[in-house]
This record gives C-alpha cells, sequence and structure tokens, in this order.
C-alpha cells in the first residue's frame, strides 16, 4: 500500500510538476506575445506615411526628402509648424493648407494656366498627423508650378491641370491638357471641370482670364488662316503676272 501510494506521490508530483512548468511555459509565451503586441503598437504609432514610404522606396528617398524640404518651408511661411499642426481642428488646417497652396507662384512662362487640386478625405488625414506628407504635398505642387512652359510663346493658350493626391505619396494621380485640347476652348473647358470636382482647391495664373477665348475654335482659326494664306498667294501670283506682263510690253 505504502508503495502504491509512494508511487501515486511520485506519479502525482510529475503531474503537479508537468502542470505547474507547463504554465509557466504558457505565462512565458503569453507575456512574449503581449511584448510583441506593444512593440508592434509603439512601432504603428512611431511610423507615419513618409517614413513607410522612405522603408519602401529607399532608391527615392533623397529626391523626395528634397521635395518635404522644401515644403517644409512654405508650410512654415503660412505658420504651420508641426509641433502646432497636431492641435489644429481638421477644418482650420484645411483652410490653412488650401490658402497656402492657392498662394503658391506659377512660372512667369505660364501665365495663362488654370488649376484644381483635389485631396481625398484619407490624404487630408494624413497630412495632419504626418506633417511631412503635407510638406510633400505642398513640396510638389510648388515643383510643378515652377517648371517652364517650352510652348511659352504668341502660339500658348494655357494649360489645365488636375492634381489628386490619395493617402500616401504613391497614391498620387495627375492630369494635364491644353486649354484648347479637342480643338475648342468650350470643349476643353468642359472636360476640365468634369475632371476637378466639386471639392478641389482651385488656383489661376494671373492672366488665366485671357487665353484663350471664350468662342475660340482651332478649326476655323486654320480655315481661315489657310483662306489668308491662298489669298496672299493669289495677290502675289497676280503682282507677278502683271509686272511679267509689263516688262514683255516694255520689251516688245
Amino acid at each position: 500500500m505504502i508503495g502504491q501510494a509512494a508511487g501515486f506521490a511520485g506519479s502525482y508530483g510529475g503531474y503537479y510538476n508537468y502542470r505547474y512548468t507547463n504554465r509557466q511555459i504558457n505565462e512565458a509565451l503569453s507575456d512574449n506575445a503581449a511584448s510583441k503586441a506593444d512593440d508592434k503598437v509603439k512601432q504603428t504609432k512611431s511610423s507615419t506615411v513618409m517614413s513607410d514610404y522612405y522603408r519602401e522606396n529607399p532608391d527615392k528617398r533623397a529626391e523626395q526628402e528634397n521635395r518635404v524640404n522644401e515644403g517644409r518651408k512654405l508650410l512654415k511661411e503660412a505658420g504651420l509648424y508641426p509641433e502646432d499642426i497636431n492641435n489644429l481642428s481638421m477644418d482650420c488646417f484645411k483652410d490653412s493648407v488650401s490658402r497656402l497652396i492657392s498662394n503658391i507662384p506659377y512660372s512667369s512662362t505660364r501665365p495663362f494656366d488654370e488649376e484644381t487640386v483635389v485631396i481625398s478625405d484619407a490624404g487630408w488625414e494624413n497630412m495632419k498627423s504626418d506633417p511631412d506628407y503635407a510638406a510633400w504635398v505642398a513640396g510638389f505642387i510648388k515643383e510643378d508650378r515652377s517648371a517652364a512652359n517650352s510652348v511659352s510663346d504668341g502660339e500658348d493658350k494655357g494649360t489645365y491641370c488636375v492634381h489628386n493626391f490619395g493617402a500616401t505619396p504613391e497614391e498620387y494621380r495627375g492630369h494635364s491638357f491644353s486649354k484648347i485640347f479637342g480643338g475648342t476652348a468650350a470643349g476643353a473647358r468642359t472636360m476640365y471641370i468634369a475632371e476637378s470636382g466639386n471639392d478641389g482647391i482651385v488656383t489661376r495664373a494671373p492672366r488665366a482670364d485671357r487665353q484663350p477665348e471664350r468662342n475660340y475654335n482651332l478649326w476655323n482659326t486654320m480655315r481661315r488662316s489657310g483662306l489668308r494664306r491662298q489669298q496672299e498667294l493669289l495677290e502675289a501670283n497676280t503682282q507677278f503676272r502683271t509686272q511679267q506682263k509689263k516688262q514683255i510690253s516694255e520689251t516688245a
């Protein structure tokens, strides 16, 4: 009996030790998982739109950081400092950034351009939570508007441009086209309005109203130009024949 009891006691002791050890292991695993979860939360909290972008696109980091630095200057000039942005309401933030974007100048070679900047709800949220993303957007627009127009001559009628910014730099989409795209000012204008939507930030270069004429039609212009050219050729031919006849009569 004692032997049985001793055997049982030994078995129970082993079982108890097993349960105790197993509980320790489970508690350790649970603590480790909790620690990892805490680390993940901390990493998520410290992660930003631009830091994620740099990590995923290391080859583009230098170029994009230059854009961010230019944008930071614009934000500071507008009184938007990183440490203050989080304290702003979303409406106040949107209003301040919209004014900043509206005041970014155009290249002097682009006096007739018109532009709409559309920012998604997720874009606004991320710009506010990550001031560097707001700086990237501002720097991008400054860079684009500063680009010289290679067709800045008497034939230039200006350009329409629509910028669409999403939650991250990768979501950016942009589209620009002539203000006489398709051959008529009215058709290009209709296209621009349709692409701009109702919630965009609309800006216009200093002389945007001057080009093109509201009723401008490229085809009519080309037709008139062709008729004028034909008339000029006819007059030149007539004058040549008149002079030729005169010379013949003088030598006869």
